[in-house]
Order: structure tokens, then sequence, then C-alpha cells
């Protein structure tokens, strides 16, 4: 039951080729990777040539490394802000005007309040001055 194999025949059956690759998807394959480098190319060039928007907004807060409170050393309203939102201030610069027209009348009743105490003293000195010397006369009488 041995048969014998002719030229070109295997145990299997007749010799049959490997199949072939198709041309159709080397050449698919090779344009697909040309079109994405293209459009990367093209995607650069119009990047660098077309103005773009580099910045980016928001709302949130600024932390600093230092901490600082901000608070009058006496009470009043606000008369003038001397500096705005955003400002860069140094150390000590004055940052709002205060209306002080309540201290400015405290200060004028006190300066007031001292003339008319220096006035009785002055007063009371001569007045002192005037009784010594009336006990003087009575003593040299």
């Amino acid at each position: 039951m041995h048969r014998q194999l002719s030229e070109g025949q295997t145990a299997a059956g007749p010799r049959t080729r490997p199949p072939r690759r198709s041309r159709v998807t080397r050449t698919t394959t090779g344009r697909l990777a040309a079109a994405f480098g293209l459009l990367a190319v093209v995607v650069l060039v119009t990047s660098a040539i077309v103005p773009t928007t580099r910045w980016v907004s928001g709302d949130g807060h600024v932390l600093t490394h230092r901490d600082v409170e901000i608070r009058p050393s006496v009470e009043g309203v606000v008369q003038q802000r001397l500096v705005g939102t955003g400002d860069r201030v140094a150390a000590g610069q004055l940052l709002v005007q205060l209306n002080d027209s309540i201290q400015r009348a405290a200060h004028d009743e006190a300066a007031s309040q001292i003339k008319v105490e220096q006035a009785e003293r002055e007063q009371l000195t001569a007045l002192h001055e005037l009784q010594r010397a009336q006990r003087r006369q009575q003593i040299t009488q």
C-alpha cells in the first residue's frame, strides 16, 4: 500500500506554495503611515504659524509663605483706599486713609481742656502769690 510519490508531490498531497502577501496590504499600511506623518507635520507647522492663546484664566486663592494681618491701630471709617486690588505693596506702606474727624474733634477738645487747666493754674498761682504777699504785709505791721 505504499505509493510512490511523483516529483512535486508530498505525503499530504500535491506540493503547494505558501500564500503570497498581497501588495494591497503593504501599500495601504505605507500610505497610512505617510498620511499620519504628513498630518503631524501640518499640525506642527500650523501651531507655529497661527497665533494661539497661551494663557489660562481661572478663579482661585493665592497662598503666600508669610501671614500678614492688616488692621488699623485705631477704629474709624475708611475715607480713601490708597492701593488697588493686585497692587504690590511694601512693608510700612499706607494702604487706606481713615476718616479722622472723630479723633480730630477729641484732640481739639483735649487741647481746649489743657488751655482751661493752664488758665486755672495761673489764676491759682496768682491767688497764692497774693495771699503770701498779704501775710508778709500782716507780719511786718
